[in-house]
């Protein structure tokens, strides 16, 4: 069974008692909308080497492209594509004066998602315990070292 909701595909089957949640037609859109289609892929979202502080003023028009990626992105990794939340989030701190390498920066999460547009989220029931992970940071921050 498939239902599509505000950008979702949510397929469910029954007999395996699992739900699966894609976003990979919005993913498709992203890298059609930015000019995209040819990049090569990449293995990671980020390189925390790229995100530092900017001391130049970038145009208008930069800036507004940056701001519309980051919310662009931000609606992907609410939905499904947890693996870039912490990507778009760190960058998005630069979303009133982003300078070149924050572009390229933002421009290799869209090369990640190329690479996985067609990842899901699987849910499935089971008697188990919920587990969850995540990725913690530590200290990578060269600016404030949180």
């Amino acid at each position: 069974m498939f239902l599509y909701f505000t950008g979702l595909l949510i397929e469910r089957d029954r007999t395996k008692r699992t739900i699966q949640v894609s976003q990979a037609h919005y993913a498709k859109q992203i890298i059609e909308v930015y000019g995209m289609q040819n990049c090569n892929p990449v293995l990671t979202p980020i390189e925390m080497k790229d995100v530092v502080r900017n001391t130049v003023t970038c145009t208008q028009k930069d800036r507004t492209v940056f701001q519309r990626m980051i919310g662009s992105l931000l609606y992907l990794a609410n939905g499904t594509r947890l693996g870039i939340s912490f990507a778009v989030t760190r960058l998005a701190q630069f979303a009133s004066n982003p300078s070149d390498k924050h572009m390229l920066a933002i421009k290799r999460v869209i090369r990640y998602i190329k690479g996985t547009v067609n990842a899901k989220l699987h849910l499935a029931t089971s008697n188990s315990n919920l587990t969850g992970y995540f990725d913690s940071s530590w200290l990578d921050n060269p600016m404030d070292r949180r």
